[in-house]
């Protein structure tokens, strides 16, 4: 005997038979972008936007991490010349952002207008130990302030490192 399914608009069916037909009038294609999207979300795969840092624009890449990349954007039409960089130096995907994540785009306007990274999250991954400590050591300088990088070789540990600093 044949099992048969129990939902009431699929009752009598053979259980290898849909158990409602009409549902295959419902399937549709997933967008074209929806994989590139959750790659972005999750980390595996960056977007890019170009935004004013009044010195020039800049692109700014992001991830569901962070910022993970500033490039000085110095012709408009350096997106390629960046994305291929940006491709070399950490072996991820980056594309273009169709509609950048608009909690990103202020976030990065802010910090550039404030000249502080507060609300900003990065993705520092690919970076070595000692790069990863220099950059979070220097978010530490107050805006409109300098360091010395003898400062800030001692304020990561390294005292001697003040030319790595650099």
């Amino acid at each position: 005997m044949t099992p048969t399914t129990t939902h009431p608009q699929g009752e009598g069916r053979p259980a290898d038979e849909p158990a409602v037909p009409e549902l295959a009038a419902l399937r549709r294609s997933a967008p074209t972008d929806l994989a590139p999207t959750i790659l972005v979300r999750v980390g595996l795969a960056d977007e890019y936007f170009t935004a004013d840092a009044g010195v020039g624009p800049i692109f700014v890449a992001y991830n569901g991490r962070g910022v993970s990349a500033t490039w000085l954007a110095e012709r408009p039409d350096a997106g390629d010349a960046f994305e291929d960089a940006f491709g070399a130096r950490f072996g991820r995907a980056i594309r273009v952002a169709r509609r950048p994540e608009a909690g990103v785009v202020s976030r990065v306007t802010r910090s550039l207008a404030e000249g502080r990274s507060r609300g900003l999250t990065f993705d520092l991954r690919g970076l070595t130990p000692f790069a990863t400590g220099v950059l979070e050591g220097a978010r530490t300088i107050p805006p409109g302030e300098i360091r010395p990088y003898a400062w800030l070789a001692r304020e990561v540990g390294r005292p001697r490192a003040v030319r790595a600093v650099g």
